[in-house]
């Protein structure tokens, strides 16, 4: 790679998998905008060149994609695709280093799976000697679990990606990500950065990545269409996990108008029965000072029961209200998946096209 050449690293991965994150802290500034909630931020494929934080002389682009399985029903796959595709093409010397994120949580399961298969299509099968998987957000996981379970992440990795038919990985390009410990991360792909050469990704044949319906008809090629089959299948699971876990909270709910309701009730049989020992006590209704002890007993006793209801009340209500807003963001997430599903199903409905031959197979033109 010549010293004057740019490096160009493009950073993949599925939505909330921390791409934007990372390039911020590489960067060591704030460059990228970075989401913190259930919505994607990053809309378009945005890249900074920065001199790279070491004693190396040597400008990097940073690249941050969109994500695949984004939640915002405009963002189409044909619309990620084309932005993507759309970029990579107007870099004149390609692509040195992808780095395919995936989030501690999920630590590459099979939607990661899926995404890196569409980038394969997408991209060609040189994507596989320059993609480096980068296990992310590790510093969110608690301090004493973290070394396990990277440990089991470096060494399950390599066969998962076998089980699924990807090349094989070597150990260098499977990368740990933890703010708390960043030089572990830095120093193995500042090693990459200086020998990595770039490569132009093979886009298939007859895609204009400016045109939408270009990018859909390159979904329709059949092995496109196996890939987008996994997804929608992926999709639907997720659906009717979502399903499971609203139905819980229905539940949860449920339980939570009948106690409010029980522990009103109870609520007011109390405050009768104090209603009655307090005009006992104004009117002296009593016939000697044992029985009057008694009844500020007993007005003791009520009082603190109305005290422990209304808190029990007051938490109930807590609780049922946060568990209807739970159910409201559930039944938005099965509303945004119904629209991919659709999404899916609408591109594979589209009228079949005449296919050319290629290497790696078969493209629309």
């Amino acid at each position: 790679m010549e010293s004057t050449q740019t490096v160009n690293i493009i950073f993949v991965g599925r939505t909330g998998s921390g791409k934007s994150s990372l390039c911020n802290k590489i960067a060591g500034r704030t460059l990228f905008r970075e989401g913190h909630n259930l919505f994607s931020e990053t809309e378009g494929v945005s890249s900074e060149v920065i001199n790279w934080p070491s004693a190396l002389q040597i400008k990097v682009k940073l690249i941050d994609c969109p994500g695949f399985g984004d939640n915002r029903p405009e963002m189409t796959n044909e619309v990620l695709f084309s932005r993507i595709l759309t970029f990579i093409q107007s870099l004149k010397d390609g692509l040195n280093i992808v780095l395919f994120c995936t989030n501690s949580r999920s630590r590459f399961d099979a939607h990661d799976s899926l995404e890196l298969e569409m980038l394969g299509l997408l991209l060609g099968e040189q994507l596989y000697d320059h993609v480096y998987i980068v296990l992310t957000q590790v510093n969110n996981l608690v301090v004493e679990e973290r070394p396990r379970l990277i440990t089991r992440f470096m060494y399950q990795l390599p066969s998962i990606l076998e089980s699924q038919g990807f090349p094989s990985i070597p150990e260098e390009r499977i990368l740990v990500s933890d703010f708390d410990n960043f030089d572990k991360f830095m120093t193995p792909l500042t090693r990459e950065i200086q020998t990595q050469e770039s490569f132009v990704p093979e886009i298939a044949d007859g895609v204009d990545a400016k045109d939408p319906e270009s990018i859909a008809r390159f979904l329709q090629s059949p092995e496109m269409k196996k890939v987008m089959q996994k997804y929608e299948e992926i999709i639907e699971a997720k659906k009717n996990q979502i399903i499971k876990i609203e139905e819980t909270l229905l539940n949860k709910t449920k339980e939570m108008e009948e106690q409010i309701q029980e522990y009103q009730m109870r609520n007011q049989q109390v405050q009768v029965e104090l209603s009655k020992v307090n005009d006992l006590l104004k009117n002296q209704q009593y016939t000697n000072e044992q029985t009057k002890k008694e009844l500020e007993a007993s007005q003791q006793l009520y009082r603190q029961q109305i005290n422990e209801f209304n808190k029990i009340i007051e938490n109930a209500k807590i609780t049922d209200a946060h568990t209807k807003r739970l159910i409201k963001a559930k039944e938005k997430q099965i509303q945004e998946l119904i629209g991919k599903i659709d999404q899916i199903n609408r591109v594979q409905s589209q009228p079949e096209i005449r296919y050319i031959e290629r290497s790696g197979g078969c493209w629309p033109f």
